[in-house]
C-alpha cells in the first residue's frame, strides 16, 4: 500500500521488516505470536541462508508474507520437512494459525517424527544458535546486551565459541552496536555456522 511504501521512504524504523510479523506491519503492537513470527524468519534464515520472504519495498515484504509466499530454500541447504512444517507455521500470517506459545513452538521443533533429531541437531545446534542471536538482533532496537546458547538435543554444547565481526563473545553474551554483524559460531563436534545479523 502508498502508507507502507512511504513508511520505508521517509525512514520511519518500524523494526527489521524481514522478521517482522504482517500484524506489525499494519501496526499493531508486538506480542508472542510475533515473537514466534521474527524466531521462525530468524532460524529460516540461519538453516538457509536466506531471508523467508522476498520484498523490495515493505509492502511487497507485506504481501508475500500475506500470500504464504515462502522462498524455496537453495541448493546445498536441505532443512528436513518437518522442521520446514514448524517454520511454516510459526510463519502463518494469521497469528491464530501460529503456535500456541512459544514452549510449544520449540516442543514441535525438538520432536522429530523421525527419530533422528540427535544426527539433525548436531548440525543444527549452532546455525539455531545463530538464529537465536538474529532474533536478539531483531529484539534490539539499540545497542544492548545479547545471549546466545548453543544448545544440541536441548543439552549445553560445552566448549561452544561465539564470534561477532570476529570478537569472540565470552560465555555467549556480550554488548554489541546497531546495525549490520558478522555471527560465527564454533563448536567441538559440530559443524561451524555463520551469518549476518542486523541489530
Amino acid at each position: 500500500s502508498a502508507v507502507l511504501d512511504k513508511l520505508t521512504r521517509t525512514g520511519v524504523v518500524l523494526g527489521t521488516p524481514a522478521y517482522m510479523a504482517p500484524e506489525q506491519h499494519r501496526g499493531e503492537p508486538a506480542d508472542q505470536k510475533a515473537d514466534q513470527f521474527a524466531f521462525c524468519a530468524s532460524l529460516y534464515r540461519a538453516l538457509t541462508g536466506q531471508h523467508a520472504f522476498e520484498g523490495r519495498k515493505l509492502s511487497q515484504l507485506f504481501e508475500a508474507k500475506m500470500g504464504r509466499r515462502l522462498r524455496p530454500a537453495p541448493e546445498g541447504h536441505a532443512v528436513p520437512v518437518w522442521v520446514m512444517r514448524v517454520l511454516v507455521r510459526g510463519l502463518a500470517p494469521d497469528p491464530s494459525e501460529r503456535f500456541a506459545s512459544m514452549e510449544a513452538l520449540l516442543r514441535a521443533l525438538r520432536a522429530d517424527p523421525t527419530r533422528r533429531l540427535l544426527r539433525w541437531t548436531r548440525r543444527a545446534a549452532v546455525p539455531l544458535a545463530v538464529a537465536a542471536l538474529g532474533y536478539a538482533g531483531f529484539l534490539a532496537t539499540r545497542p544492548g546486551r545479547v545471549m546466545v546458547g548453543v544448545s544440541a538435543a536441548g543439552q549445553p554444547v560445552p566448549g561452544a565459541r561465539v564470534y561477532v565481526d570476529e570478537q569472540e563473545l565470552p560465555g555467549g553474551q556480550g554488548e554489541i552496536s546497531a546495525g549490520l554483524h558478522h555471527v560465527r559460531v564454533l563448536a567441538p563436534d559440530h559443524e561451524p555456522a555463520q551469518t549476518v545479523v542486523h541489530v
